[in-house]
């Protein structure tokens, strides 16, 4: 498994929490929830960076650099979107 695809498994597998009871038990609307999830994955990505950052740039493909960007970017934007909606909200 590419460590791409890793990446994106774990991504999956904190979205895909939204069913989990704690989480409802947490988080008593979906604003909340999505917020708190987008945070979650924002978290994942800079931990993920940090762990890159201890390996050599060189081994990394620019495709993979790329995509990590781009998946970054994608997280910003669902984050602030969340905050938007949750704002709205409350």
């Amino acid at each position: 498994m590419s460590v791409l695809n890793f990446f994106k498994s774990k991504i999956k597998v904190i979205t895909n929490n939204v069913n989990d009871n704690t989480l409802d038990n947490m988080y008593d609307d979906q604003y909340s929830r999505s917020l708190y999830l987008n945070l979650k994955q924002l978290e994942f990505i800079s931990n993920f960076e940090m762990h890159l950052d201890n390996k050599a740039v060189d081994s990394y493909s620019l495709s993979f650099l790329q995509e990590l960007s781009n998946i970054k970017q994608s997280a910003k934007l669902n984050t602030i979107q969340s905050i938007r909606f949750y704002k709205k909200q409350k």
